[in-house]
């Protein structure tokens, strides 16, 4: 199941719509686990793209996902300044998937939060070098109607490369659909959900990538 939530104005109809969405948890899996992700502070770029939110956000669906019978131990918890949890980096959030993916099996089930920031970017070539190594590198730009990759940003996100046409170190949606196909494979039942303040990285002009 995958899920995208746009925060709005709102907070009480928001925080209703994930109250909602949480006690719907299915209850039948032998084995329930959970990566949540809030990333609120971003080294790289403008500390005007610092958020406040997504790292609270992220200590309450732990302590919900708590209350509903989660073992604290298949809690992945990735956010700032929290003892015991990870920074929300690429690399250590694709490590906690893989972890997940190393110990679930067959009828247990898998809930994905991601709080932060996402973008698009332009789609690219299947093959295109990025310097990563997982699936984000390897994308069609015939699979996106738009041209364009949606993106999540992670703690580590950089500025535009231009040497390899990306915005560096973002979890594009061809990654996360490669997740999800790996988890299907294993017989794991997945709940994504994505809680983002939509914000632009501007390529830069001819003279700036010059």
């Amino acid at each position: 199941m995958f899920l995208q939530l746009r925060r709005i104005a709102f907070a009480p109809v928001y925080t209703a719509l994930m109250f909602t969405l949480l006690t719907s948890l299915p209850s039948f899996a032998a084995d329930q686990y959970a990566i949540v992700v809030g990333v609120s502070k971003y080294e790289y770029l403008d500390p005007r793209f610092n958020l406040v939110g997504p790292r609270n956000d992220a200590l309450l669906v732990r302590e919900f996902l708590l209350q509903r019978g989660f073992a604290p131990s298949h809690i992945r918890l990735l956010t700032e300044d929290v003892p015991g949890a990870q920074v929300p980096t690429r690399s250590n959030i694709f490590d906690a998937i893989e972890s997940v993916k190393q110990q679930a099996k067959r009828g247990d089930f898998l809930y994905l939060h991601f709080s932060g920031h996402g973008s698009q970017q332009p789609s690219r070539q299947r093959g295109s070098e990025t310097g990563n190594q997982d699936v984000n590198q390897d994308t069609d730009e015939a699979t996106e109607i738009d041209g364009l990759d949606e993106t999540f940003l992670p703690a580590d996100t950089k500025n535009w490369n231009n040497k390899v046409q990306s915005v560096e170190n973002i979890i594009s949606d061809d990654a996360i659909a490669k997740v999800l196909a790996d988890f299907e494979v294993q017989g794991v039942f997945v709940w994504l959900v994505f809680d983002l303040s939509l914000i632009h990285i501007s390529e830069p002009t001819r003279q700036e990538a010059i």
